[in-house]
């Protein structure tokens, strides 16, 4: 499927987890990131700034530690 063809919530989704990738390219795209990132685009209204950067909080907080679920 092309970009051209995926509703506006699929770009969303495509353009905050291209950004995480290029973000973090230690780690890039892994399986399941997609679901988080999902549920944090719904619960920000669509705002991909939001939902990438809580997604990073998530991820480096030590309270959190959220990448060890991506990471080997």
């Amino acid at each position: 499927m092309k970009l051209s063809q995926l509703n506006s919530g699929q770009k969303k989704l495509y353009n905050v987890l291209k950004a995480l990738a290029v973000h973090m390219p230690n780690v890039g795209y892994t399986q399941g990131m997609n679901f988080v990132l999902a549920f944090l685009l719904m619960m920000s209204a669509g705002n991909e700034s939001d939902a990438f950067w809580v997604f990073l909080l998530m991820a480096k907080d030590p309270e959190y530690l959220f990448m060890g679920l991506f990471e080997e």
